[in-house]
Formats: structure tokens, C-alpha cells, sequence
């Protein structure tokens, strides 16, 4: 036989896509908008069977999973069960429109709904389930209404549903959400997202106003999770009301928690043994819990860099953080205007260090009308029986009968400090029966801030008045041999080593650019001729675009390129 006969004989595959509508009128064939399935689980079904299937477009609408062939109305085990391989997108306009394939996530509204009986109580126990499937990505939908929450004794909760996921349950898959909300969801744990040996991706999605009673938003055990532009609102829970991850690593970038609330531990996040957590440019406001208004590690070993905690509060311990085991480090970040009883910042019973931060006009004072232990004690920092060391930091104006800016307990408890400024110095903070060591280049004068607020007004809604003023005597201060050497750019994206050539150099240079600021930004002044000189070698050229090009995504965008590529050549 012939090539070309042999070419002629073979059957053309051509990948395409299936289309469903609930207004559409056709054939119900899926193959085109006009024929498009009315129920979303036609479409799964057929693109399990049909291998050729790459997407599932789905048109504005509320899509429920008891609706299907084979599906009873009100079946609450029933679940929309994506195909391997098969992206889902929904946002389209569909065909009361003059153009259906017209795409905007934000104007028409797919949801995926549990809502499938009389009360929230009788809804799905989960509305999406991925298990073991791979090759799955839902682009633009909203998740709503499931309750997987049944009442069983301790000892007999399942993994999975009925108890766990109530928006979405995931095990042994590694699905991607793109540009979701999973809203209104409930689950003994995971009300919004359960996840087991799983490594989830998600990307601009809102979780929010999601309860359960461990990890309200996301709960992930074993696995891994990357967050990426994510935002937890308003979701509660007892334990962990944004996220609780239970021997699950997370890289989580440009992510907020704001408003979640936890009736026991971790406002935001509750993060307990055997992972990893690495957080970067994210920022913690108005969460609460009775410890660890944002977060309370008991086992993981966290990193977060470039961060903002304001106005978080704790009735009991660490009013923005509560560091009980595992490892931590902080690296340019401001915490300022929280509160509990106990550390209105950070509250310490595990090693942790904390290098180029800010923390300023936080309080340990009474919160909600009630005291634990018959007293308030350190206003910036509580340290029990843990070594806690500070390096290129700020911490001042915060606020406690005891220890206005550090309180440290017990012989295992110290406190070392270099490089930093304490206010009071010695005077600031209360040992009993820890160690306080001040090593070189501590401040004695503190470092004058742009606009410092005192506590209550302002302090953690806006953080203008933390950086650093002109003549102030942080400014060329720190040591920038113990900056990390990925940590870049401070806390507004902008480089973290700058000299400023009217203030005499104080601190440690080392290999760096330039010897770095105390805080958790660098003061630039009024430099504005050569912005984009981000090596300070007096010139924009290779070095700095490639210092750009490392923050690509991060701190940087085709904006910041344009403007360095516009200011190419040696400064004025």
C-alpha cells in the first residue's frame, strides 16, 4: 500500500471541546452551544468516554450535581466528578447571547451549587470530588453550598465526604483552580476545600464566608498546595478558620487573609507538624482567635517574607502570631496595631528569628472584656522558654503593664538582639529568669518614622508612618550579611540594599550593594532620578534587569519593565 493510501485510510483525530448551556434548546449532542448538554454532568460523562474531549465550556448559570442522567433530585452523595485531561471553564455568555463563546468570569456567573434541598443542612455533601483523577483544572466558576458536616462519633469521622470538603474534596490529585470563589460551603473540616495527599493549585481564587469546624476555607493533610493571588475572607471555624495544614507544605504569594475568625486556635492559619510553609507578600488583617489571631504554628517550619500583620487580635496569646513548636523566621515584615493578653505581636515557646521587621504600636490589653492568667504582658513580643533572636529590627511604641516591648520567661527563654533597636533597651523588656543579650550594633537612639501614630489611631490599617524618615538613625544601620541572599526587594518591592549617601554607614556591608536599613523598608528619600538602579551601581543596565526579571510575577510586572528599559544608561 501507498503512502498517501495509507494516509488517506488514516482516521483524523481532532481534539475538541463540549458545550453546555441550561438555556440551550437543541439536540443536546454538547458538540456546539446550539446542541449544548443542559446539565453538567452529561457533559462529564461524555467526556470520560470520549477521549478526544480537551475542555468543557460551560455557559452563566446554576448547575447543581443531583441533576443528570442516572442522578436523583436531591441526592446529597452525588458530586460533579471532572474527567482526567479535561480543563472545565465556565464564564461564557452562552446562547442568549449574540456571541456565546463571549467570555467574562466577573459578568456571567457560572455556579456549581450544593444548594439541593429545602435548608443548607440538605445540601451536597460535597459539590466537586477529585479523587485520585489528574489533569483536572476548573477556570472561572463559583463553588457554593455544600454541608458536609454528618453527625457520627470522633472515632468513626471518614476522610472525605460526607464530613470533609464541602465546596470541593481532593485526594491523591493535583487539580488547578483558576479565578474561583468558594463561598458559602461548610464541613467538619474543609468547609470550603478538603484536601488529602493532594497537591492543589490555586490562583486569583476567593475563598470565603466557609465554616467548619477545622479549616473553614482549606483544609489540606499530607501533600502539597501552591497559592498564588488568593484571598480568605470572612470564613470561621474553631481551629484554623482560613487554612489548617496538618503535615501538608503550602508556597502561598500574594495572598490575604482578612476577617476570618477561629473560636479556639489560628484566626487565619493553623499550622501544625510535618510541613513546610513558605509565605511571601501577603498580608494578615482583622483575624481573630482565642490564640494566634493570624497564625499559630505547632510543628510546621514557616518562612515569611515581605509580609504585613495589622489588626489582628488574640484573646490569649500572640495577637498576630503564636509560635508554639517547629521552626520560624520572619524576613521584612511590619507587624503593627495587634492585641491579646500575652504578646500583642508575636508569642514565642519555639526557636525563631526575626530579621528586618517593624513591630510597632501593638498591646497586650484586655480583648473582648476578658483576661487570661490575671494580667497583660508584652506589648511587642511574649518569649517562654525559647531562644528568640532579632536582627535588623525595630521593635517600639508598642504597649503592656508589663514588658512594654518584650516579656521573657523561663531559664530557657532568650532573647538576642543585634543589629536592632529596642526601645528602652533593657528598660523595654521584663525577664523572668530568661537571658536578654544585646550583641553589636544595636541602636541606643531610636529610629525616628516617617509619621508614627500612637497606638489605636491608625496603627495596622496603614503603615506609612512605619518607614523610616530622613536622618533617622536606622537608615544604613543593619548588618546585610544575615539578609538571605533570595530576600531581594523590602517590604514595597523596591530594593532592599540602597545607600543613602547622606547618612554615614554604621553597619555591616558584607557582599552586599549597600549596608541595609533596620525595619522592613529601605529608605529611599527623595531619590527619583535613577529609580530603576536597582543594584546601586550608580547605572541601569544587565544587572538590574536581571535583579527585575528574578521578581517577575512577585514585585514586578511588563510596567516596571518598560520603565527600566526607558531609563537604560548611566544615572543622571
Amino acid at each position: 500500500m501507498s503512502a498517501l493510501a495509507l494516509i488517506g485510510s488514516a482516521q483524523i483525530v481532532v481534539a475538541h471541546p463540549i458545550y453546555v448551556d441550561s438555556n440551550a434548546t437543541g439536540a443536546e449532542s454538547g458538540l456546539s452551544w446550539t446542541d449544548a448538554f443542559t446539565n453538567l454532568q452529561s457533559a462529564l460523562a461524555a467526556a470520560r468516554t470520549d477521549g478526544d474531549v480537551t475542555e468543557i465550556r460551560v455557559a452563566y448559570g446554576v448547575y447543581t450535581p443531583d441533576v443528570g442522567p442516572g442522578f436523583t433530585a436531591g441526592d446529597r452523595a452525588a458530586a460533579f466528578e471532572p474527567a482526567p485531561d479535561v480543563a472545565m471553564l465556565g464564564g461564557y455568555a452562552g446562547v442568549l447571547d449574540e456571541d456565546p463563546d463571549h467570555r467574562d468570569t466577573s459578568v456571567f456567573t457560572t455556579t456549581l451549587s450544593g444548594a439541593i434541598g429545602k435548608t443548607p443542612e440538605e445540601g451536597s455533601f460535597t459539590v466537586v470530588l477529585i479523587d485520585g483523577v489528574e489533569g483536572v483544572s476548573l477556570d472561572g466558576f463559583v463553588i457554593t453550598g455544600g454541608f458536609a458536616d454528618i453527625a457520627m462519633p470522633q472515632d468513626q469521622i471518614v476522610d472525605g465526604p460526607p464530613s470533609e470538603g464541602g465546596g470541593v474534596f481532593i485526594a491523591e490529585a493535583s487539580p488547578v483552580f483558576i479565578d474561583c470563589r468558594i463561598v458559602g460551603n461548610h464541613a467538619r473540616r474543609g468547609g470550603g476545600v478538603g484536601a488529602r495527599d493532594a497537591s492543589p493549585s490555586f490562583t486569583r481564587v476567593r475563598f470565603s464566608e466557609n465554616t467548619a469546624g477545622e479549616g473553614a476555607g482549606l483544609y489540606a493533610e499530607g501533600g502539597d498546595a501552591l497559592l498564588t493571588d488568593v484571598r480568605f475572607i470572612g470564613n470561621s471555624a474553631d481551629f484554623g478558620a482560613g487554612a489548617l495544614l496538618h503535615e501538608a507544605s503550602a508556597a502561598v504569594a500574594n495572598t490575604i487573609f482578612t476577617g476570618n475568625t477561629a473560636r479556639f486556635r489560628g484566626g487565619a492559619m493553623l499550622l501544625l507538624p510535618g510541613g513546610q510553609v513558605d509565605i511571601e507578600a501577603g498580608a494578615f488583617r482583622d483575624n481573630q482567635a482565642e490564640n494566634g489571631g493570624a497564625i499559630l504554628n505547632d510543628g510546621a517550619d514557616v518562612r515569611i517574607v515581605n509580609t504585613v500583620f495589622g489588626a489582628n487580635a488574640a484573646e490569649h496569646s500572640g495577637g498576630a502570631v503564636l509560635h508554639r513548636n517547629g521552626s520560624l523566621k520572619m524576613i521584612n515584615c511590619a507587624i503593627a496595631g495587634n492585641q491579646s493578653s500575652f504578646g500583642g505581636a508575636v508569642s514565642a515557646r519555639s526557636g525563631a528569628e526575626l530579621i528586618n521587621c517593624t513591630i510597632s504600636n501593638n498591646e497586650a490589653s484586655q480583648q473582648n472584656g476578658t483576661a487570661f492568667g490575671g494580667g497583660f504582658i508584652g506589648g511587642g513580643l511574649r518569649i517562654f522558654d525559647a531562644g528568640f533572636e532579632l536582627r535588623n529590627t525595630i521593635l517600639s511604641g508598642n504597649a503592656a503593664p508589663v514588658g512594654a516591648q518584650a516579656a521573657i520567661r523561663e531559664s530557657q527563654a532568650v532573647l538576642d538582639v543585634a543589629y536592632s533597636y529596642v526601645e528602652g533597651q533593657s528598660g523595654g523588656v521584663v525577664n523572668s529568669g530568661g537571658a536578654v543579650m544585646f550583641g553589636a550594633g544595636n541602636l541606643i537612639e531610636g529610629p525616628v518614622f516617617a509619621a508614627a501614630l500612637p497606638i489605636g489611631e491608625g496603627a495596622g490599617t496603614s503603615l506609612d508612618n512605619l518607614r523610616l524618615a530622613p536622618g533617622s538613625p536606622g537608615i544604613d544601620a543593619g548588618d546585610s550579611t544575615v539578609v538571605p541572599a533570595d530576600v531581594m526587594f523590602d517590604l514595597d518591592g523596591a530594593p532592599r540594599f540602597r545607600d543613602d549617601p547622606d547618612t554615614p554607614d554604621t553597619g555591616v556591608i558584607g557582599d552586599a550593594p549597600a549596608v541595609v536599613d533596620l525595619g522592613a523598608w529601605e529608605f529611599r528619600g527623595g531619590e527619583t532620578s535613577c529609580a530603576w538602579d536597582l543594584t546601586g551601581d550608580g547605572s541601569v543596565g544587565t544587572a538590574d534587569l536581571g535583579v527585575l526579571l528574578s521578581g517577575w510575577g512577585v514585585s514586578f510586572g511588563a510596567t516596571d519593565l518598560a520603565g527600566l528599559l526607558n531609563a537604560w544608561g548611566p544615572c543622571p
